[in-house]
């Protein structure tokens, strides 16, 4: 195909028309988003526009307890840490007696070629 004497690469294509936004409402329980349409919601099964207050209250309370029951900065933050360290300390012991050895063995071997 030609232009003005010029071969065009390329063709345009017809864009498709641009689609309506659809439109969702989101359940306040599950945070599912649904259509439009649906009445009720395609998770739980509420209504919408169902407030879950008593949900709520329960998930404070519940939030609550694990505040309650772990104070800030208790042993059981730290025991990876102390863990991690222990193991820690163990690996450098053995490597350190595996120089130690190593050292001793190459020692016996330099006496006994002296001989």
């Amino acid at each position: 195909m030609k232009a003005d004497g010029k071969e065009v690469l390329c063709q345009e294509q017809e864009k498709p028309a641009p689609q309506k936004p659809r439109r969702e409402w989101t359940c306040l329980l599950c945070s599912k988003k649904n259509s439009e349409d649906k009445k009720v919601c395609q998770v739980c099964g509420r209504q919408r526009g169902h407030n879950p207050k008593e949900y709520e209250k329960r998930l404070q309370e519940i939030r609550s307890w694990n505040d309650e029951e772990r104070e800030e900065g208790s042993i059981a933050d730290y025991c990876g840490l102390f863990f991690g360290l222990v193991i820690l300390a163990l690996i450098l012991a053995v490597l350190t007696w595996a120089y130690y050895q190593d050292k001793e063995e190459r020692m016996r071997s330099m006496n006994n070629e002296e001989l």
